[in-house]
């Protein structure tokens, strides 16, 4: 899965999709007062995008609640940059 597919199912997964109560939390995350842009980078020109994606194809965000922090390695491959 790329941010592509990811885009895809955050646009239009229904409530039958197994990730659904993850959709729900990031659609109500962009209905906040912020600006929000969702847009496709490839997974080769961004380390966090690839390492969002490459984790999700294993389901590690099954139950993950949402906080002002990310996934403890993306933060890591944030602050090595």
């Amino acid at each position: 899965m790329d941010s592509r597919a990811a885009i895809q199912i955050i646009e239009a997964a229904t409530n039958t999709h197994p990730h659904y109560h993850i959709v729900l939390q990031l659609r109500r995350m962009m209905q906040r007062n912020w600006e929000v842009r969702i847009e496709h980078i490839y997974r080769e020109g961004n380390i966090v995008a690839d390492f969002l994606a490459s984790t999700a194809d294993r389901a590690c965000f099954t139950g993950r609640d949402s906080s002002d922090s990310g996934p403890r390695p993306a933060v890591a491959a944030l602050t090595s940059l």
